[in-house]
């Protein structure tokens, strides 16, 4: 074999994965002070202003581009009296930890330990993509943490810690409510409408979820919905876009268009509504489907978006059939890293060399767009659909 199984024992796993992070973090601070691309998320930045103002007894909506929940600011408030690289830290924890439930996860199914490890080591904990995300200075990995977290005591039948962790993770950010369909189906696998445990598991969400926003908006006022949700709605960034639309958002930048907003999103919407719908008993690729094509398909679309559907990648791979060629997928794979290259080569040239790009961009983005379709269509036929409860109890990779 070439990977020897040794390292991707538990323990051997993580502490690569950690030395992984020490060195990207070491190298972070050397390419900051060095190199005219930084190394640190300018979001980073972002955030630790508006945490200053929340440290300060302010609200962190001071800062003029804080778009995220108060509790962000609130979790790097040590920034400002520990170290200010505090919150990669804390971000880098959480990937670890992400590393972790995703190995748990995974065994609940797959009583192949060894199996698990490596796929996970592979795609997640040492996945430099992701161990970079967190590193510069990027808090996905702590919403990772929540839906994560949520699905690991859905999937133990906790449904009362998991949708508690599902109403915080929806309110950190709003798009974990795609997942709501298919976790509504969860208890017990039971399939009549309305039954005690969904009606708890979608009373604690919500209150979690409304709980914590009137505190907040008691706390910080109209500008904390604005800049938490509504901000996030109306949203027009064509800059660092990998979205198809990032060419039409940059022509109408300055103007309103209900027609154009409609066209970005009612097929978001209904391919979310469909994979929800279709595939709702299999919590695995329905929530990993639905990521994939939300991102696809939204106006949006930054580097960070990606982790959110590579979170699941994992458990989908551990789910593959044996006995099909993986061809098919790897030549999609081939194509979403090229095509992301492409588009980051002409992005460098029209941001730091001032050459007219914007064209080359947009084709980049739409050969980006049509791989992911194409791994969605071929990861359907080649993932082996399971339901997760069969007779009211949970199910187990065969093989």
């Amino acid at each position: 074999m070439i990977i020897n199984n040794y390292y991707f024992k538990s323990l051997n796993l993580f502490l690569l994965a950690l030395t992984l992070r020490l060195i990207l973090l070491t190298w972070g601070y050397y390419q900051d002070e060095y190199s005219e691309v930084p190394y640190t998320d300018v979001d980073y930045k972002v955030i630790t202003d508006g945490a200053k103002f929340l440290f300060e007894g302010k609200s962190p909506y001071l800062r003029s581009t804080y778009r995220y929940t108060p509790l962000l600011a609130y979790l790097v408030t040590p920034n400002h009296f520990i170290n200010p690289n505090f919150g990669k830290w804390i971000f880098s924890l959480s990937d670890l930890i992400c590393g972790y439930l995703l190995i748990k996860l995974g065994t609940i199914r797959e009583p192949n330990i060894q199996r698990v490890n490596r796929i996970v080591g592979l795609t997640w904990l040492l996945n430099p993509f992701v161990a970079t995300i967190s590193t510069r200075g990027n808090c996905e990995s702590v919403l990772i943490l929540l839906i994560l977290s949520s699905f690991y005591y859905f999937l133990n039948n906790k449904f009362i810690k998991g949708s508690i962790l599902f109403g915080l993770s929806v309110q950190f950010k709003l798009y974990p409510v795609i997942y709501s369909v298919a976790l509504l189906v969860l208890p017990s696998g039971c399939h009549s409408l309305i039954n005690t445990t969904r009606i708890e598991l979608f009373l604690y969400s919500a209150a979690t979820f409304f709980l914590l926003n009137a505190i907040f908006y008691l706390q910080f006022g109209s500008e904390f919905l604005e800049h938490t949700y509504f901000y996030h709605v109306t949203r027009k960034d064509h800059r660092h876009n990998f979205s198809i639309w990032f060419l039409p958002l940059y022509l109408t930048y300055n103007k309103s268009s209900i027609v154009q907003a409609l066209i970005s999103f009612v097929p978001q919407l209904a391919s979310i509504i469909a994979v929800a719908l279709v595939l709702r008993e299999d919590l695995i690729i329905s929530s990993f489907l639905q990521t994939f094509l939300f991102v696809a398909f939204n106006k949006v679309s930054t580097s960070q978006y990606f982790i959110w559907y590579l979170a699941l990648l994992p458990l989908v791979i551990l789910q593959l059939k044996s006995n099909i060629s993986k061809r098919p997928l790897l030549i999609g794979l081939v194509n979403w890293i090229i095509s992301q290259l492409t588009w980051l080569g002409f992005a460098y040239l029209l941001e730091f060399k001032s050459k007219p790009t914007f064209i080359f961009i947009w084709i980049a983005s739409i050969w980006f767009f049509l791989s992911h379709i194409y791994i969605c269509v071929e990861l359907l036929k080649s993932y082996t659909y399971l339901p997760l409860y069969l007779e009211g109890k949970l199910t187990k990779i065969k093989y």
